[in-house]
């Protein structure tokens, strides 16, 4: 994917050497942002399951929290 910048070259010359500067940024932010979307999805059952284990909830419960933490951690 190559990012179209205004005045930069035509399809037949030499880019400018910024351009691939740009991408590189563009391309670590967005990246970055997915991995902290994803890095709060796993903040949420973390904390469901300290506050379930000191509620005392049952056993399959905490299970089955411990394995959706762990396999979003281990998606991500």
């Amino acid at each position: 994917m190559r990012i179209v910048l205004l005045n930069s070259a035509d399809e037949h010359e030499k880019p400018y050497w910024w351009e691939p500067l740009v991408e590189f940024a563009v391309h670590m932010f967005w990246g970055t942002g997915i991995f902290v979307i994803i890095f709060v999805a796993v903040l949420g059952p973390h904390y469901l399951l300290k506050w379930g284990t000191s509620l005392d909830l049952g056993q399959f419960v905490i299970a089955g929290l411990t394995f959706t933490k762990l396999f979003v951690f281990c998606v991500d």
